[in-house]
């Protein structure tokens, strides 16, 4: 079974006491974070926002158009990903990664 993991401080992050939760498509389970893993992604969280936070304006552009960039670059690769983990369509996939990159932009 394909199993999909979180993704912690830039890393795939998998707990071993984890369970896993079914989703849509039968061939995939997702990991249902415990306590340990939700607590580690928020720490993470609270220090990229200490430097996030005091990253300039222009810097912040910068990195968005460059996400945005990348996000169009790999829209079919991540169209794939979105319909596995929630059983849409590839064109309605694709249709809420553009609504996420008009997102991206408004930012």
């Amino acid at each position: 079974m394909k199993k999909i993991n979180h993704f912690i401080d830039g890393k795939i992050y998998s707990d071993k006491k984890a369970r896993l939760g079914k989703i849509f498509n039968p061939a995939i389970g997702v990991e249902l974070a415990s306590k340990a893993t939700v607590e580690m992604a928020i720490e993470s969280s609270a220090k990229a926002y200490l430097k996030w936070s005091k990253t300039t304006p222009i810097t912040r552009s910068r990195i968005l158009s460059k996400y945005k960039d990348l996000l169009i670059k790999n829209m079919d690769e991540i169209a794939v990903m979105v319909s596995e983990q929630h059983g849409k369509t590839i064109p309605d996939a694709k249709g809420s990664i553009q609504r996420g990159i008009e997102v991206v932009e408004y930012a």
